[in-house]
């Protein structure tokens, strides 16, 4: 198991945050998840890979958190997530109405 933490630079910082989610990384489990300027990488599996140890926040005595611009990556996880979630036909309907009016 690893934790990984990473910090973004302040000017590329996305509003807002997300749930947990599963990563599609097949070799373990995989589940992220941020919050303005925080990402948080849990890694669960045996064949995480040899450099886990010194990145992980938990394991390492140095508690390693990573500074990465992962602005690209956290919008297009959202857009690809937010793409697939079953859209709710009343708040559509409900706009319709208002600009109808």
């Amino acid at each position: 198991m690893g934790l990984v933490l990473a910090v973004l630079p302040r000017e590329k910082v996305p509003v807002g945050f997300s749930l947990p989610y599963r990563n599609p990384e097949r070799e373990y489990h995989g589940f992220t998840f941020h919050i303005p300027g925080i990402v948080f990488a849990l890694s669960v599996g045996r064949r995480l890979g040899s450099n886990m140890p010194r990145m992980c926040f938990a394991a390492n005595p140095a508690h390693p958190i990573l500074v990465a611009d992962l602005f690209k990556d956290i919008t297009s996880v959202g857009a690809a997530i937010f793409g697939k979630a079953r859209k709710s036909r009343k708040p559509i309907e409900y706009m319709a109405r208002r600009k109808h009016s």
